[in-house]
């Protein structure tokens, strides 16, 4: 009988276990840290959200606005820290709920008639390109974002398209209209998304692109694989398993680890196990 009909092979069972302990070791790097917020959100990553969640209650404004959550969030309480923050609890799991809900009716009341969302913390003009492409992203993931709020987002981010534009190879543009189209398909969907899977394989396997920032882009998405790139969230996990740095990080910053940590867990629980 093989292993797939009577259980799990002894490579995957190994591939498995190998996992599991890069992840013991990213959880002993954050316990030195002695960052409380980034403990909680390995915690929820294994299961266990109410800290997080009530970490995220307490630094809410009225407006719904999200005050930073996890280490290297931008400045806040704003659109971007909001963005950030609720990127990191739908990373975890966390999709509905109060939280979940007022932060994307603060990013729908931010957003302006052109379609973009701004933040005073992000002035240079392709990380604001990227920010309305997040914002959008993630409403988009949402159970509570307005249709017509998706629309105008998806119609600015169109006016903002070029090739050109993805050829630079800013992974945060690349990453934007990836998570953006991912999530609200649109007639610019099928082009975009083809151009940005090449630009993201071609980053890849120039070593422009780190294991981890590659990893958070198929999370981002909540994607296997990605049109037109010939990289697989399999082949992520197998380089980052890779570049674990001894000390159980990746680049020895919390940040980092976590959006490394994600990855290998969303993975592990999908079964898609590198080779042994």
């Amino acid at each position: 009988m093989s292993g797939r009909e009577g259980g799990p092979s002894g490579d995957e069972t190994g591939s498995a276990r190998q996992l599991g302990a890069s992840l013991e070791r990213a959880r002993a790097f954050v316990e030195l840290a002695r960052e409380p917020v980034s403990a909680a959100f390995l915690a929820a990553l294994a299961g266990e959200p109410a800290a997080l969640v009530a970490v995220a209650e307490r630094r809410r404004l009225e407006s719904g606005a999200l005050a930073p959550l996890l280490p290297g969030a931008p400045e806040g309480p704003g659109v971007a820290s909001t963005v950030d923050a609720l990127n990191a609890l739908l990373a975890v799991g966390v999709r509905e709920g109060d939280v979940v809900e007022c932060a994307a009716g603060y990013l729908q009341a931010s957003q302006d008639a052109d379609g973009a969302w701004r933040d005073p913390a992000v002035r240079e003009p392709l990380a604001a390109l990227s920010l309305s492409g997040h914002a959008c992203g993630v409403l988009g993931q949402t159970p509570f974002a307005r249709q017509s709020t998706l629309d105008r987002g998806v119609e600015h981010l169109a006016a903002a398209w070029s090739v050109d534009r993805v050829q630079e190879g800013r992974l945060d543009v690349i990453a934007a209209y990836l998570h953006a189209l991912a999530a609200c398909p649109s007639d610019l969907a099928d082009e975009a998304l083809q151009w940005c899977g090449r630009e993201l394989e071609r980053g890849w396997r120039m070593g422009r692109f780190a294991p981890h920032a590659v990893a958070r882009v198929f999370v981002l998405c909540d994607a296997v694989a990605l049109p037109a790139a010939k990289v697989s969230a399999p082949d992520v996990v197998e380089a980052l398993l890779d570049s674990q740095a001894p000390d159980g990080s990746w680049d020895g910053r919390l940040r980092s680890t976590l959006e490394a940590a994600v990855a290998l867990a969303r993975h592990d629980s999908r079964g898609l196990h590198p080779a042994c």
